[in-house]
C-alpha cells in the first residue's frame, strides 16, 4: 500500500488548526507558565474558566522555582 503524502499532510495540518481554533476559545491567556502563570491558571480552571498559557519558548536563565 503506498503512502499518500497529501493525506498525511492533510492530517498534520488538520491536528494542527484544530489545537490552534481550542487554544483561540480560551476565556483567559496568560502570558508566562512559571509558578504565577500556572498557579493562575490552576485558579482559574478551578473557577470553570479555560486558560491557555502561553510561553515564548526554553529560556537559558533559572527563573527560580
Amino acid at each position: 500500500m503506498p503512502i499518500d503524502d497529501i493525506k498525511i499532510s492533510e492530517a498534520i495540518v488538520r491536528s494542527f488548526s484544530e489545537k490552534l481554533i481550542d487554544v483561540m476559545q480560551s476565556d483567559v491567556a496568560i502570558v508566562g507558565a512559571g509558578p504565577a502563570g500556572l498557579t493562575a491558571a490552576y485558579y482559574l480552571a478551578a473557577a470553570g474558566m479555560k486558560a491557555a498559557n502561553l510561553i515564548r519558548g526554553q529560556s537559558s536563565k533559572c527563573t527560580g522555582v
